[in-house]
C-alpha cells in the first residue's frame, strides 16, 4: 500500500502553509497557500510536481487571499485583493500570470464577487457596482463583464441576486423587486432571461431553491 508523500514544506513554521481550494485547470493544479513570507497567495504545481508561486498579487507580506477558484473553458478565474483596488475578479492570462479582469467597483472599494458559477460555458457571478448595485453579472465571449439580469433598471439599487441553481439547461436564481419581494428568475442556454410567474406568495425562503422547485413540480 502506497504511503502519502508530502510534496514539500514551503512554510516551516508551526502554522503551516494551509493549502486550500485545489483546482485542476488543463492538468495543472492551482491552490492557495501562505509561505510565511508573502502572505496567502496563488500557487500551482509545475511540470515536476513542485509548488511555485503564480504571482504576488498583493506585494510584500500582505495577503491577496485568493478565493472562489473556478475553471472556465481552460482558464482559471478567482477573486483577490491586490491592496489597491479592493477585492475584484481575476484570471490567469495566456502567459500564465494573474490579471484583474475589471475594476467592477471603481477605486479602492471592493465589488466582492461571489457565487462564481459556470453555465453554458459562461462565468456568472454576483458583484457590487457603483452604477447598478449588487447584481448578477456574466462574462461575454470577449471576456467583458455585463449585467445578466436586473429588476431595478437604470438604478443603483440592488436586485440582490442569490440562490444560483443549474437544472438541466437552465440557470435559476432569485432577485428582489422594489418592494423587497423575492422573485424567481431563469436564464436558458439561448440567453433568454425571464421572470417565473405563479410562485406562491407564502414562499419567502429560497435558500433551498432546488427543493422548492421539486415541490412546485418543475419537472424534477
Amino acid at each position: 500500500m502506497n504511503k502519502p508523500q508530502q510534496i514539500t514544506n514551503f512554510n516551516s513554521s508551526l502554522i503551516g502553509s494551509n493549502p486550500s481550494q485545489l483546482t485542476d485547470v488543463n492538468g495543472v493544479i492551482y491552490f492557495t497557500a501562505d509561505d510565511g513570507r508573502e502572505g496567502r497567495e496563488l500557487w500551482k504545481l509545475d511540470e515536476r510536481g513542485n509548488p511555485v508561486p503564480v504571482g504576488d498579487i498583493n506585494n510584500g507580506f500582505a495577503s491577496s487571499n485568493p478565493d472562489n477558484l473556478i475553471a472556465v473553458n481552460g482558464t482559471l478565474y478567482f477573486t483577490a485583493d491586490d491592496g489597491r483596488g479592493g477585492r475584484e475578479l481575476w484570471k490567469i492570462n495566456e502567459r500564465g500570470f494573474p490579471e484583474q479582469i475589471d475594476d467592477i467597483n471603481n477605486g479602492k472599494s471592493s465589488s466582492n464577487p461571489s457565487n462564481l458559477t459556470v453555465f453554458n460555458n459562461t462565468l456568472y457571478f454576483i458583484a457590487d457596482n457603483e452604477r447598478y448595485g449588487r447584481e448578477l453579472f456574466k462574462l461575454d465571449n470577449l471576456g467583458n463583464r455585463r449585467v445578466a439580469a436586473e429588476i431595478k433598471y437604470n438604478s443603483s439599487k440592488s436586485s440582490n441576486p442569490a440562490n444560483l441553481t443549474i437544472v438541466n439547461d437552465t440557470l435559476y436564481f432569485t432577485l428582489s423587486d422594489n418592494d423587497g419581494r423575492i422573485q424567481l428568475w431563469r436564464e436558458t442556454k439561448t440567453e433568454e432571461t425571464d421572470y417565473i410567474e405563479g410562485i406562491p406568495l407564502l414562499i419567502t425562503d429560497f435558500t433551498s431553491l432546488l427543493q422548492i422547485m421539486k415541490e412546485l413540480n418543475f419537472g424534477l
